[in-house]
């Protein structure tokens, strides 16, 4: 081939090349607007971003307990928040917000250039107001290793569609009511009051310095944790605001060695904790049914729902002072026992086995490695030097209880205490799901089963010990201080816990049996068909032992407990109402 022709080919290729990678970028937005990674939302979408309301959950008496939401926020108009924050943030995150639709293509173009041709990490990441917002509202989706460059045209096609839909301070109020200071706080009146004990129209200039300066890291730049770090980033800011003409120079040194001097609240512990987060996976299934069912789309964390429970506030609180007290009594008992680190020497294999769970490819070293941390404490939230191992066995000897009381006619469950901090120990040892060992509190269930089958409370049987074949061989039941001799009545053995007797009826009255009151008076769990079951060998949840003693209380009625009376949508119409059935009787009422 011709040299000529050769290089004529190479240009038409060279030039086809350079065609398919000025509209590969093109074609990649328009990927992005059609949905190729996920829907975007339109402009009606957008336009109903003021309307997403939480739901709330009310005790029985009317007190609201709870709310479910997506970001815990107080919302204020802008016209309540303080303009030195308004200022600082446009100031800070973007200095052409007033000039921008959405997306500032000027300072894309500079911190591209930064970032990829000078290497400066420090050029920050381009995202106006808008687009930042944008990611609020819409949290980024997961799509591989095109993960940037798709959700940061999401952004900007988002960005632009809210610039169509509202006005720049109305964009200005959203992003301060829905952006994320840390600490699980949203929004600039919640983090105000967190951190300065004021509300947000009050703040004054180095305060909304500080707070602005906290979004670039909410934990770095946290003042009440960090606060030099936090005074070395509020005087970029403040740089910034004199920069932009906010702060005259002459006073700009004054403001610079101001103190950073937070007035930190810190958040009220949630009563009934345990209780709210059961109550939001049940209101989700009814919600969901109702859905189902009529063909609506009702949110539990966006449609303004009001869920009432059945729990009893006055009760509620006094279990869990109850549950407080006791357990700090007990965990101090504990901890002296095995104080001076002895737990730990004697246990070392469950040390090592939970060690093995949480190293995750870190050496001996990083794991003995101490930072500072928040602790939980029965007198209240502590700051310590902790290492992961200091951490880890620190919360592994934390002792832990249920508590949860019913109506035993209906079945209402006034109270629900699933451990000693929700916030800390997340795990609910009242649920269904929390079986343990329930020793001796199982045998009234065998001594119901002997009553319904004629056995007399006169009856009497003897103490003696008596070998019983099982399948590892023979068992005998052991009594409190060995002791063998006598005879009970079936009255007597249970107001004494006698262990030897509670399995002698057992056998008169059969495992089977047995197992089928159990059933009868609300417990869930498959129990073996063993004769230790008698002295409570089985593991069963708190609130089916409950359930249980209900039925005892009630007369001998079935109890199904529950914990959602109603459900209502924002206007008033029911979703959901709890209807009490009629009970069969379980157990003859003599």
């Amino acid at each position: 081939m011709p040299l000529k022709m050769l290089n004529k080919n190479i240009k038409k290729v060279l030039g086809y090349l350079l065609l398919a990678l000025i509209a590969l970028p093109f074609v990649f937005y328009y990927l992005v607007l059609w949905g190729a990674w996920g829907n975007i939302p339109d402009e009606e979408t957008i336009s109903r971003v003021h309307n997403i309301e939480g739901s709330l959950v009310f005790a029985e008496d009317g007190e609201v307990l709870g709310r479910f939401y997506i970001q815990d926020r107080t919302p204020v108009a802008l016209t309540d928040i303080s303009p030195d924050v308004i200022h600082a943030l446009v100031a800070t995150e973007d200095e052409r917000f007033y000039k921008h639709h959405g997306t500032d293509y000027r300072s894309l173009v500079r911190v591209l250039f930064k970032s990829l041709m000078l290497q400066d990490r420090s050029s920050g990441g381009g995202s106006t107001i808008t687009q930042q917002l944008a990611k609020n509202l819409y949290p980024r989706i997961s799509t591989g290793f095109l993960f940037y460059p798709v959700n940061k045209t999401r952004e900007v096609i988002i960005a632009g569609r809210m610039e169509e839909v509202y006005s720049k301070e109305q964009i200005l109020e959203l992003y301060l009511n829905t952006v994320s200071f840390g600490e699980d706080v949203y929004g600039i009146e919640s983090a105000s009051i967190r951190f300065f004990g004021k509300k947000a129209i009050d703040l004054n200039l180095e305060e909304a310095a500080t707070l602005v300066g906290m979004l670039k890291a909410t934990t770095s730049y946290n003042p009440d944790r960090h606060p030099e770090a936090a005074k070395e980033r509020r005087n970029i800011v403040l740089g910034q605001l004199s920069k932009a003409g906010y702060i005259a120079e002459d006073s700009l040194d004054y403001w610079r060695n101001t103190a950073v001097v937070t007035h930190y609240t810190k958040p009220n512990k949630e009563t009934a904790a345990y209780f709210i987060a059961q109550v939001k996976n049940q209101a989700r299934k009814l919600v969901e049914v109702y859905n189902q069912q009529f063909d609506t789309t009702y949110s539990l964390e966006q449609s303004g729902l009001k869920i009432y429970t059945t729990l009893n506030i006055n009760m509620q609180k006094e279990a869990e002072k109850a549950m407080h007290d006791h357990m700090q009594e007990l965990q101090a008992l504990f901890d002296k026992h095995w104080e001076n680190g002895r737990l730990w020497k004697e246990q070392t294999d469950l040390l090592n086995q939970e060690i093995n769970k949480v190293r995750n490819g870190r050496s001996d070293v990083a794991l003995a490695q101490k930072r500072s941390m928040v602790i939980f404490d029965y007198d209240g939230e502590t700051e310590k030097k902790f290492s992961a191992l200091d951490s880890l066995q620190y919360y592994l000897q934390q002792l832990q209880a249920g508590f949860v009381s019913l109506d035993p006619q209906s079945g209402a469950i006034k109270t629900w205490v699933g451990g000693t901090d929700y916030r800390y120990f997340p795990y609910d040892h009242v649920s269904y799901s929390a079986k343990r060992q329930v020793g001796s509190v199982f045998k009234p269930v065998v001594y119901a089963a002997a009553l319904e089958h004629g056995i007399s409370p006169c009856s009497y049987y003897k103490a003696e010990q008596v070998a019983y074949e099982v399948e590892e061989g023979e068992w005998s039941p052991g009594n409190s201080g060995n002791e063998y001799e006598g005879k009970y009545s079936m009255e007597g053995a249970l107001e004494g816990s006698i262990n030897t007797i509670s399995v002698k009826i057992l056998q008169d009255v059969g495992i089977d049996s047995t197992i089928a009151m159990a059933k009868n008076l609300g417990i869930r769990t498959d129990l073996p068909e063993v004769p230790s079951i008698a002295l409570g060998t089985a593991s069963i949840s708190l609130l089916e032992m409950v359930t249980a003693y209900s039925v005892l209380s009630n007369g001998g009625f079935e109890v199904n407990p529950y914990q959602i009376g109603r459900i209502e949508d924002a206007s008033g119409e029911v979703l959901y109402q709890h209807e009490q059935q009629e009970r069969a009787r379980v157990i003859d009422e003599e």
